[in-house]
């Protein structure tokens, strides 16, 4: 186990983890998780401001609730 870890680790190798001939895990290194965990990040935060700026078009000259209104509504 010691030299997977050692080539996962200092030669980006990656290996698939298979149960029963299915994947269900991939052993890759952490410098490579970094830069997959960023893109995805930025992924989500694109998808954030692509959302806000479709509920304000949906929005655009509508009124909004009060804030007492909400509160009444979410049973705060």
């Amino acid at each position: 186990m010691a030299d997977v870890i050692n080539q996962v680790a200092y030669k980006s190798k990656k290996y698939t983890l298979t149960r029963h001939g299915s994947a269900v895990a991939v052993l890759l290194s952490l410098e490579e998780w970094n830069i997959m965990e960023k893109l995805l990040e930025k992924r989500e935060d694109q998808e954030d401001i692509q959302d806000t700026g479709i509920a304000l078009k949906n929005h655009s000259g509508k009124r909004g609730l009060s804030l007492k209104v909400m509160k009444k509504k979410l049973c705060i």
